[in-house]
């Protein structure tokens, strides 16, 4: 532009959210994020819903992003700056936490939707689980990003430590704060994290491990480390959220985020919560009988194979995204070079499959992997 300022003009993929929708939204976003609270986010100049536009596309032009993405400096952060970080990210989530909605949903500017929009009666669905007082006590209408990785944080050029701004907003809604809550991506935790008061440690083998072995311990200790500060500066600085997070029993939580994941992994993940919460309905606090006796899975036959089937494809799964550095949809950040990462994980999943302890393991890795090609 002619004032030196760079602006970034977004248009939506397809398959990026419902047509209109999403787009009105996410701007309505950006503009609340700007006006009602100190969390840094690229100022909106305009956009249009409409694909019928003179432009042909819906679209949505911002300031771009001062300062530079995490994810090319977060390996050269030395251990303090790290805990700056962490400590700057759970004070933004913070004011998330602090701001009061009167409702859930997505936002809107008043004219960019009609009233005959579809609405959803919630008082109506679920009414004997959301009576639960733990429930109800992290239950809080909330705005919050869910989409934390490295490439979504900007970080100021002078001081790496510093966050400048937060970018894509899209999909971004009032929930329930105990649907909000998630470990931002590039703060997840390995496997055999322990919560609580535990320090991450190197396993007790240590000294008889290989090379390669002892990189990748200490390689987990370190992402250890950077899980346990956030959930430490969570509870020093967001307690509502970390209550939300890791106090409330998981599947009464995990249900209802299962319930909007059904497209995406199919019914099995809602199946396994709904068991295991009809095992811990007394301890739960409720006195009335289980409500759901009829069609209700159990633990046998085709339900417990499926069960099973559905564990090793998460673990599966789990296990790509970590190690190629990627999300489900196969994400690849534009400075990375997209060929040499289609070599890595095509490597990998002969590797793993070389290495399986049986036929049924490489079976499994060949039909859970989610990159097969």
């Amino acid at each position: 532009m002619e004032n030196t300022k760079s602006v970034i003009a977004k248009i939506p993929c397809h398959n990026a959210g419902r047509q209109m929708y999403s787009t009105a939204s996410e701007a309505a976003v950006l503009q609340y994020v700007n006006l009602y609270t100190t969390i840094p986010a690229p100022t909106l100049l305009a956009w249009s819903a409409d694909a019928t536009n003179p432009v042909g596309a819906e679209y949505i032009i911002m300031e771009k992003a001062p300062g530079i993405q995490l994810f090319k400096v977060w390996d050269d952060l030395s251990p303090a700056n790290r805990l700056q970080l962490i400590k700057s990210l759970t004070l933004l989530e913070q004011q998330f936490a602090n701001v009061r909605f009167p409702a859930y949903g997505n936002l809107y500017f008043r004219h960019s939707i009609s009233e005959a929009s579809e609405r959803v009666p919630l008082n109506k669905l679920l009414p004997t689980l959301v009576e639960n007082p733990s429930l109800q006590q992290s239950a809080k209408a909330t705005m919050w990003h869910t989409d934390l990785h490295m490439g979504n944080i900007f970080v100021s050029e002078d001081d790496h430590s510093q966050i400048v701004s937060l970018i894509d907003w899209q999909s971004t809604s009032v929930s329930p704060l105990f649907l909000q809550t998630r470990w931002p991506e590039f703060l997840a935790p390995p496997e055999d994290y322990h919560e609580g008061l535990a320090q991450p440690t190197l396993p007790p083998d240590f000294e008889k491990l290989d090379t390669d072995e002892k990189n990748i311990a200490l390689f987990e200790k370190q992402r250890a480390y950077a899980s346990k500060a956030y959930e430490v500066a969570t509870y020093l600085h967001n307690r509502d959220a970390y209550v939300a997070h890791w106090k409330l029993n998981q599947s009464l939580r995990e249900l209802f985020k299962r319930i909007g994941d059904t497209w995406d992994d199919g019914i099995m993940p809602m199946q396994i919560c709904l068991v295991r919460i009809r095992e811990a309905w007394g301890k739960l606090g409720f006195s009335e009988p289980y409500p759901l006796e009829c069609g209700h899975p159990t633990l046998a036959g085709s339900f417990e194979q499926q069960a099973s089937d559905y564990r090793k494809w998460y673990e599966i799964q789990d296990f790509a995204q970590k190690y190629l550095n990627t999300d489900a949809e196969g994400w690849v950040a534009p400075q990375v070079n997209f060929e040499e990462k289609a070599v890595q994980n095509k490597t990998l999943l002969e590797l793993l499959i070389q290495r399986a302890q049986s036929p049924q393991e490489a079976d499994d890795l060949k039909r859970f992997w989610p990159f097969p090609k």
